[in-house]
């Protein structure tokens, strides 16, 4: 915060004066101006005019400061805001081409929430975890993922029909050593720790913002080591009881990953 000074002028009357005598009082405080513009505080005369100098003296009312600073503030609140998009954008689209290996896109639909429907729209980023297990005529291997989503109800009401969502997860993978007509099969089990934007969505009471989310899926991979992937993942959300109501979130996804960088392990 910028300290400010305010100057309280207040013109007196006096018996040995017919003319007003100026007193000032200066005040201390604690405002934040718009950039570039000097504040003063005046109460003038008998008229009781109170307001704010702004620039060269001109007389701004108090009603009106309030509102240049709540929309300085809101400026930069919008500023913060976009800075942080455009650092996790930045920091996704990095990851995912240099580190992650591997990007992907998601789309479901809600199931058990008859008779509305939720849909979501996800974009992942994925990397090998290192772990590489063979097991009989198979091998285990892991990956992590980071994701960002929008959901979206067609119950629409006091509660929110739409929220984000943020989340990472570690998921487990097991293909068999042998191709199905030229196609890698894949399964694989997960479970992620997701924030959202809001506790409920359409119907669902959610009752906080952190959950838990499993998963379970199945796949086809042309290439072993790179390339496009195609599966569809049954999708959990919820807070494991840990406060109630826990109506939960079910999807099932049909999602795309395409891998860069052979990950050596999969």
């Amino acid at each position: 915060m910028i300290g400010l000074n305010i100057r309280v002028e207040a013109a007196l009357r006096s018996s040995e004066s017919p003319s007003p005598a100026p007193a000032a009082v200066e005040l201390a405080t604690q405002i934040r101006p718009p950039r570039g513009v000097r504040w003063g505080l005046s109460v003038r005369g008998h008229s009781g005019r109170i307001g704010a100098n702004a620039g060269r003296g001109a007389a701004v009312p108090l009603g009106e400061l309030q509102d240049m600073l709540n929309a300085n503030n809101r400026r930069r609140v919008l500023k913060q805001r976009t800075f942080k998009a455009l650092l996790f954008i930045s920091a996704l689209h990095a990851g995912a081409t240099y580190a992650a290996m591997g990007i992907g896109a998601d789309t479901g639909v809600g199931i058990f929430d008859t008779p509305y429907r939720t849909r979501n729209i996800e974009l992942d980023a994925l990397w090998p975890l290192g772990g590489v297990w063979h097991r009989g005529h198979g091998v285990f291997s892991d990956y992590g993922q980071v994701d960002v989503s929008h959901m979206h109800s067609s119950r629409t009401g006091s509660l929110p029909d739409s929220m984000n969502e943020a989340g990472v997860s570690a998921i487990l993978r097991w293909r068999p050593d042998s191709r199905w007509h030229g196609f890698w099969i894949y399964t694989e089990v997960g479970l992620g720790l997701h924030l959202l934007s809001h506790v409920s969505l359409g119907a669902s009471m959610l009752s906080t913002r952190y959950q838990f989310g499993p998963l379970i899926g199945i796949g086809l991979a042309r290439h072993r080591h790179r390339g496009l992937e195609i599966g569809t993942r049954l999708q959990h959300l919820s807070n494991a009881n840990t406060r109630l109501p826990n109506d939960g979130l079910n999807f099932i996804e049909l999602y795309l990953t395409y891998w860069f960088d052979p990950p050596g392990h999969r």
